[in-house]
Formats: C-alpha cells, structure tokens, sequence
C-alpha cells in the first residue's frame, strides 16, 4: 500500500510539473524569445501532465478498491476514466473532450512525416497531405485556461494520498 501510494505521489508531481512547466513556456518564455518551435514543446507538456494526472487518479482509485487492474494503453485507460471515475468526481465533458484532442495532437505529430511552422502556426500534415492540423500559442493558452480547473480538482482529489 505504502508503495502504491509513493507511485500516485511520483504521477501527481509529475503531472503538476509538466503542466507548469507548459504554462511558463506560454506565458513567460515564449513571449520573450518568440520561437514557435516552443509550440510542440508546450504541447508535449501538456499531453504528459494529462496523461500523469489520469495515470494517478486511475492507480488512487484502484488503491481504493474502486476499479480493478486497467490496461497499460491510453485509449482503454481514457474510457476507464471517462466511464468511472469521471462520474464520481463530476468532471466535466469538456475536459475529457480537450485531453483527447492533445493526446491526439501529440499522436498526429509523432505519426507525421512533414511539421513546419508557417505565420505564428505550428503545421502538423499526415503522410499524403490529407489532413493538415495547425496550432498557435493562442491555442494553446485556451487549453492550459481551460484545463486548469481540472488540474485543481485533480490535485484536490489527490491531496490525501500526502498525508
């Protein structure tokens, strides 16, 4: 038990770290260097800090005997949490919808043979050019704006694993 406690405590640190790390690129950084090559960083952070913060409450949970084991891969873990966990903590639609779109982001861009950054966009084109994503830091603020409620009653939900 101590052990899995330690590992929620290692994924909701993490999770807050990347997800800080995301907003002072956006609001700190990237205002003063200019550099749209940031856009994938921040989108990085983004995607890993979700990713942690739904790792840690899905291990809470199990820890409480609420779900059983889960699957390692992210789309099983994501409908875990969208069909049992999101319910009883009241997370909201919106949330889950916006952490897909990053993970699915992030997916397109590992996926992606071409990116390039043209006017303040950061381009993301599939193999044959079919489907083209664009994001800017505009975009990107919405998301951690957005996001950030969830962050809170993640680290609400999760502060009694600390004592």
């Amino acid at each position: 038990m101590i052990q899995e406690q330690t590992d929620i405590l290692a994924l909701f640190e993490k999770s807050n770290q990347h997800f800080k790390t995301a907003d002072h690129i956006v609001y700190m950084t990237y205002p003063l260097v200019k550099d749209n090559k940031l856009i994938a960083v921040v989108l990085e952070n983004l995607n890993q800090a979700l990713q942690a913060a739904i790792e840690a409450l899905l291990h809470y949970e199990k820890l409480y005997k609420r779900i059983g084991p889960f699957p390692e891969n992210f789309y099983s873990r994501i409908e875990i949490f969208k069909n049992k966990i999101a319910p009883i903590y009241n997370i909201e639609r919106g949330h889950i919808v916006l952490i897909e779109e990053i993970r699915n982001l992030v997916q397109e861009r590992k996926e992606s043979k071409m990116e390039f950054i043209r006017q303040d966009k950061y381009i993301i084109c599939n193999n044959d050019y079919s489907r083209i994503k664009a994001v800017n830091m505009d975009k990107l603020k919405s998301y951690i704006n957005e996001l950030k409620p969830f962050m809170r009653k993640v680290n609400l939900i999760l502060q009694n694993v600390r004592r």
